[in-house]
Parts: structure tokens; C-alpha cells; sequence
């Protein structure tokens, strides 16, 4: 019998290294699943994504089952973005963040998207009972450079919401990267509702727009 324990602490210790020494990726997919129901604005934009945005990555971690995990916002926020913007303008232009690339010549002015805030990376154990905010920032400069207007889009969420069911099916080892990909799509979800309805309420970009 003393074998037999000797044997199965040995690979419960094994199975918990293993376990402590990984680093999972966080699934965040694609939070926006149609564009916003909007009314079309006049006039052509350029769309810039800032660096802060689009080459983000942090670490979380530690939790009880994984001992980080690497959290990406950059591509499914460009991704909810792209699709926001080209449900309010008819052909937005994505610029390319180099020297070469130009702003289009029937584009009137530039929306530059960044990320404000994102606390997923400082959430610790247990994993699934911590709430994430995620924060995004549109400046609106015309071809000279000014500051014609500026909107937020702010979204949080918790273990409270509706997660849609991320522990179905998922391994014991997976659950808490699911959940921090769950919540954290969640919270990307909202901001972006609440970043549509600041955008679509400001009368100053249609004001300027159509001047």
C-alpha cells in the first residue's frame, strides 16, 4: 500500500509541475459577431490603429491550475473595430502605421484608435471570480494635424455575466484560460457597444463632416 501512495503523490507532483510550468494562450476570437445597426455618415475617414493597440500582449498570471497566460488584444479589437467603422462610413481606409503609407486624398481627416485600459493582466487566483475592464480611445484629427473630437468606450465584466457556458466541455486545466478569454470578450463587447453610442452621439463629427 505504501508503494501505492508513494506512486500516486509522485504523479499528482508530476501532473501539478506540469500544470505550473505551462503557459496558455488566451482564446478571444472575434467579440463583435455583426456590425452596429447605424446610420451612415458623410464624408471619407482614414482608420490608424495605434502601436499601443495593435502590438499588445501581457501576461497573467499566477492562477491555481496554469502559471500565466499570454492575453493578445490587438487583432479581434481591430477586427470589432474595422467592423464598427465600416458600418458608420461607406469605404474606411485602414492605414498602415509607416512612413509610406499616405492618407487617401478624399479622406478628410484620420481616426486614431487606441487602447486605454485593459486590467486582465492583473487579475490573480482564483481566476474565476475576478471582474476585467477593457478601455478604448478614438481621436478624430483633421488632414492638419487638429483635434476636431474624441470618444471613449469603456466595458467591464465579471463571473456574475453571462459567460456562455466556458466551462462546457473545456479540460480542468483549461478553465481558467477560458474564463479570462470569456470575460475578457465580454468586456470587450460592451466597450465597444459603449464607444458606438458616444461616437454616434457626438454632433460635432457630423457637424464637421458636412462642412
Amino acid at each position: 500500500m505504501k508503494w501505492m501512495h508513494r506512486s500516486l503523490a509522485g504523479l499528482l507532483t508530476i501532473l501539478l509541475l506540469s500544470a505550473c510550468s505551462t503557459t496558455s494562450i488566451v482564446p478571444l476570437g472575434s467579440p463583435l459577431r455583426q456590425p452596429p445597426a447605424v446610420e451612415k455618415l458623410p464624408g471619407s475617414l482614414a482608420i490608424l490603429y495605434a502601436e499601443d493597440l495593435r502590438h499588445h500582449q501581457c501576461i497573467a498570471g499566477k492562477g491555481y491550475v496554469a502559471a500565466s497566460w499570454t492575453i493578445e488584444l490587438g487583432p479581434p479589437s481591430i477586427g470589432m473595430f474595422d467592423r464598427i467603422f465600416s458600418a458608420f462610413f461607406e469605404n474606411p481606409v485602414t492605414l498602415q502605421p509607416d512612413a509610406d503609407s499616405r492618407m487617401p486624398a478624399n479622406s478628410k481627416g484620420v481616426i486614431e484608435v487606441g487602447l486605454l485600459q485593459y486590467d486582465g493582466c492583473e487579475v490573480t487566483g482564483p481566476i474565476g471570480r475576478q471582474k476585467i475592464t477593457v478601455a478604448y480611445q478614438a481621436t478624430l484629427r483633421a488632414r492638419d494635424n487638429t483635434v476636431i473630437a474624441q470618444w471613449e468606450g469603456r466595458g467591464r465584466a465579471g463571473p456574475a455575466d453571462n459567460l456562455e457556458g466556458y466551462k462546457d466541455k473545456v479540460p480542468f486545466l483549461d478553465v481558467e484560460t477560458r474564463y479570462l478569454g470569456a470575460v475578457t470578450s465580454l468586456a470587450m463587447r460592451r466597450a465597444a457597444a459603449d464607444f458606438v453610442i458616444n461616437f454616434e452621439r457626438d454632433q460635432r463629427l457630423r457637424a464637421w463632416l458636412e462642412k
